[in-house]
């Protein structure tokens, strides 16, 4: 019997994919239920970077999804702090991101992947604080903290159900981002998330509501359904084993740092896991090789937004429409920084603060 403490979308994938292999998995979770212990609200999954679509791959690996609770993006549109926007856009139909609602409803990502673990006789233990040291797989939600999200889930709106606006401002997130992402025409999540775990997030994206037109706007005539609130941590870990325990998705710090997301690395690193167990491959090997890259060059992103300030952000603004594929995050100078050694020495500095031998010593 395999166990996995946490069941998330990493510690799910896991189970199902070990579950197709004929394993028996026992999950194990402090939540009272799948999808419980965060209020609804919606993820985006980014798909631009992939050779295939998102759906496809999923597929591939044996989840029985339906389509229908992904939403395709197909253009994002980034704002300067001076109001100026640029709309980067997909190429041949292909969506940028696909957008899912997460939460313990019929329709949600969550209850999609514990109906299929269920089906395929992965047992469930529900409302068990377990020791961390128990388990062979490790998918809790994060074990340090760098990273503070906080936002309003809005309902009966009108909005494109195929675009995202992204702003960045340091007077409403500073060191950070905020955010407005559809599911559907008819709801939207609006949040705002920092690497600064000081201020006060609440306050400043109320005050971002209120002040800014283009998000004001668009709530007219919704009502605000609920607020919720997290935080995460990003990492680059040398190692994701520790002990024999594999640390799979928030527990890992799976999170690209410089854009927040972390969904597919979750769904990635748990069937990696089960991946590395079924084949007796080395865990390390297997994530480093799908994603490992794309985790350090996110957290040397991370490390240079900390050092951005507005006039730096209306820099990243060059054009009025983009092309996917034309499209670089960090033009000039900037790529530049992210190449210094400066940037070198704090991803080092970053990896001993957030070590994951750390948790049992």
């Amino acid at each position: 019997m395999i166990k996995i403490i946490g069941a998330g979308y990493a510690g799910l994938s896991s189970a199902i994919s070990l579950a197709l292999a004929g394993e028996s998995v026992n999950v194990f979770d402090k939540a009272s239920f799948v999808g419980s212990s965060e209020l609804e609200n919606f993820k985006a999954i980014r798909n631009y970077d992939l050779d295939v679509d998102l759906l496809d791959l999923l597929k591939s690996w044996g989840f029985k999804l339906d389509s229908n609770v992904f939403f395709p993006i197909n253009k994002i549109t980034k704002f300067a702090p001076s109001g100026r926007k640029m709309t980067v856009f997909s190429e041949n139909g292909k969506p940028l991101f696909y957008t899912i609602r997460k939460g313990n409803q019929q329709d949600s990502l969550d209850m999609q992947l514990y109906e299929q673990a269920s089906s395929e006789g992965v047992k469930f233990q529900f409302s068990r604080n377990m020791n961390l040291s128990s388990g062979d797989i490790l998918s809790v939600n994060a074990i340090f903290r760098n990273i503070s999200a906080y936002g309003h889930l809005y309902k009966g709106v009108n909005v494109n159900p195929h675009e995202i606006l992204f702003f960045m401002d340091n007077r409403y997130a500073p060191n950070g981002y905020l955010y407005l992402i559809p599911f559907g025409k008819h709801e939207i999540v609006i949040a705002a998330t920092t690497f600064d775990m000081t201020c006060s997030l609440p306050i400043l994206l109320n005050k971002f509501i209120i002040e800014n037109e283009v998000i004001s706007k668009i709530i007219e005539g919704g009502f605000m359904a609920n607020t919720f609130t997290g935080s995460a941590y990003c990492n680059y870990p040398k190692t994701a084993e520790i002990r024999g325990i594999k640390f799979i998705g928030a527990s890992a710090g799976f999170v690209e740092a410089g854009r927040g997301f972390g969904v597919r690395y979750a769904l990635q690193s748990g069937k990696l896991a089960s991946d590395s167990i079924i084949k007796k491959k080395n865990y390390d090997y297997l994530w480093k090789n799908a994603f490992g890259k794309d985790l350090e060059t996110g957290l040397k992103r991370r490390l240079l937004l900390e050092q951005m300030s507005n006039d730096d952000y209306e820099k990243l603004v060059l054009e009025d429409i983009i092309n996917i594929k034309r499209y670089d995050k960090y033009p000039g100078v900037f790529k530049d920084l992210i190449l210094s050694s400066k940037i070198s020495s704090g991803l080092t500095d970053w990896q001993k603060k957030y070590d994951l031998q750390k948790i049992f010593s």
